[in-house]
């Protein structure tokens, strides 16, 4: 049976205020379903938002949820996996307060999501139903990343200059990490929190309970980490770097344990973002100017460029359906018809 991916693509419209004399500037929000099996778009499904950075999927893998960030209402989507279609839309306030992470809680029953105005607010929608729920006022630095610690029901919500560990059931803050940075990435036991420093010149391992630095390792010279990720069966992590003129990127391997680094895959690639394949020994990696298509299939731990899905423009997150047969990604693009793939 295919292995299928789901690409899901958001793209600012324009519509309003355009040149009428010259050529259209359309809407080109879609989800784009990708077979991994051949690499090409086999369906494309409306959703008519313009897409943060952020999209997560459910534990179950029922739902996607895609954070639409737009000059006018707020928008989460909720897009149902079993047949690619979007489910429903929910109404979240102003898109210009938002913040641009999503975070679902251990039990599938929460998408998290936060605002920036008046005050920095953590606040979730309950799932599937999209019924509001309760509101928390976060310290006011702005949140750098959410992540969910696995079988605690505390949710880590990260700042510049510290982190705040939520404990779910009461919505209160339970205790403070006086460690920031941004990015967070728990194991899949939850012993291990990673993190990028708020400059992104280092990753770090810490101790979730206490926030001591077990592990640290350096980008290296004028290079910067991007994001991490974890990978269950192969003892590494992974993580996506640039350099500061954005000459080049691609993925370091690091030791899970100790974040001594053991491999690298590098070339004259702009820009990367990375997921990891529940069950498969590959990761997903974009870069914007690869030769040929821009989302590469790397084997892992031998970092090998193993295959290649269709080009697409813009691509933005990515984040992996957790029975390994689908990758969903976000994608904003601008464009006119003729360029739109």
């Amino acid at each position: 049976m295919p292995r299928i991916a789901i690409i899901l693509s958001a793209a600012c419209s324009l519509l309003t205020g355009c040149d009428t004399t010259g050529p259209e500037f359309v809407d080109l929000s879609n989800v784009s379903v990708i077979s991994t099996q051949t690499g090409s778009v086999i369906a494309r499904i409306d959703v008519n938002l313009e897409s943060s950075d952020d999209i997560v999927v459910t534990g179950s893998g029922e739902y996607a949820y895609l954070l639409g960030v737009t000059p006018g209402p707020g928008i989460i989507a909720q897009i149902d996996c079993s047949d690619f279609s979007l489910d429903t839309t929910f109404d979240v306030g102003s898109g210009m307060i938002l913040g641009l992470s999503l975070e679902l809680n251990e039990q599938d029953s929460r998408v998290y999501y936060y605002r920036m105005y008046p005050c920095e607010m953590l606040t979730y929608l309950e799932i599937p139903s999209g019924a509001r729920g309760d509101t928390l006022d976060l310290a006011q630095n702005p949140v750098r990343g959410m992540a969910s610690r696995p079988g605690t029901g505390n949710l880590y919500v990260v700042h510049s200059d510290q982190i705040e560990i939520v404990d779910e059931d009461a919505m209160e803050v339970a205790a403070t990490l006086d460690i920031g940075g941004r990015g967070p990435a728990f194991s899949k036991t939850g012993s291990e929190l990673y993190l990028l420093s708020d400059g992104r010149d280092s990753l770090m391992l810490l101790d979730p309970s206490t926030g001591e630095i077990l592990a640290s390792a350096s980008a290296g010279f004028r290079r910067e980490f991007l994001c991490v990720c974890t990978v269950t069966r192969s003892g590494y992590v992974y993580a996506a770097i640039t350099d500061e003129s954005l000459d080049t990127s691609g993925i370091y391997q690091l030791n899970a344990a100790t974040l001594a680094f053991t491999d690298s895959l590098i070339s004259d690639w702009q820009y990367g973002r990375l997921c990891s394949i529940p069950g498969r020994d590959e990761l997903y990696y974009y870069c914007s100017e690869a030769t040929g298509s821009n989302i590469l299939i790397v084997s892992i731990p031998d970092l090998e460029i193993v295959g290649e899905a269709e080009e697409l423009v813009g691509l933005c997150g990515m984040c992996a359906h957790p029975s390994g047969d689908f990758v969903l990604c976000s994608v904003q693009y601008y464009g006119y018809p003729d360029s739109r793939w």
